[in-house]
């Protein structure tokens, strides 16, 4: 569902920043480290991160859609009626790119000491960037979760309302089947007992006129 899918989405963000901070720690290192060597290893790694980037981005999907490649916008439904959406059950949710082409770091390069140096100021601000998309998405969850709250107090209402009403009905389908069954008894008793009394009539007249 949309929540999941959503889950799926901050925790790929939550991802990339985890990278990207393991990619700042490289740099940091690297423009303080003299051997050129040594500096070669860490842009080494420091490329690997971004692959890794690329491979998150890719594979977090929502609706079906790369979301984290690019700058995108989704409905999701919020109501309780899956069928016929409208304003009021659905909520619009927008996902900022975060690959890194789009956070500005898949040309830094720490292989050198200036190099490094400028690929901290970059990076610090690609964090900064993702840090706010990603409180943005918690936002989203809090949200969803509060609508899907509010649709199961809708159903559970629902629910109760229905079993009131078929226990309702039951009762009065009882009372009308117990009235019906008064009457037929009833009448069957009545029946009978004007049998009973024709009877009692023929005998007396008859037993009269042979007298």
């Amino acid at each position: 569902n949309a929540l999941s899918q959503l889950g799926d989405v901050a925790t790929g963000a939550s991802t990339i920043l985890d990278y990207l901070s393991e990619m700042r720690t490289l740099a940091v290192a690297s423009s303080g480290e003299s051997d050129s060597n040594v500096r070669t290893n860490y842009q080494s790694q420091f490329a690997e991160l971004i692959v890794g980037i690329g491979e998150v981005v890719a594979a977090v999907k929502f609706g079906g859609t790369a979301v984290l490649s690019g700058g995108n916008a989704t409905s999701a439904q919020v109501g309780i009626n899956s069928v016929i959406a409208d304003a009021s059950s659905s909520k619009t949710l927008t996902f900022a790119a975060a690959s890194a082409s789009a956070l500005g770091v898949s040309a830094l390069n720490v292989a050198s000491l200036t190099g490094a140096a400028a690929a901290v100021a970059a990076i610090d601000t690609a964090i900064d960037t993702l840090g706010g998309s990603l409180a943005k998405y918690g936002g989203y969850e809090r949200s969803l979760e509060s609508y899907m709250d509010m649709a199961d107090a809708s159903i559970l209402s629902k629910s109760s309302q229905y079993g009131e009403i078929m226990n309702t009905d039951l009762a009065l389908e009882a009372t009308n089947l117990a009235a019906s069954k008064i009457r037929q008894d009833s009448a069957t008793a009545v029946l009978a007992q004007a049998n009973s009394m024709n009877r009692n009539i023929a005998d007396y007249l008859l037993n009269g006129a042979l007298g």
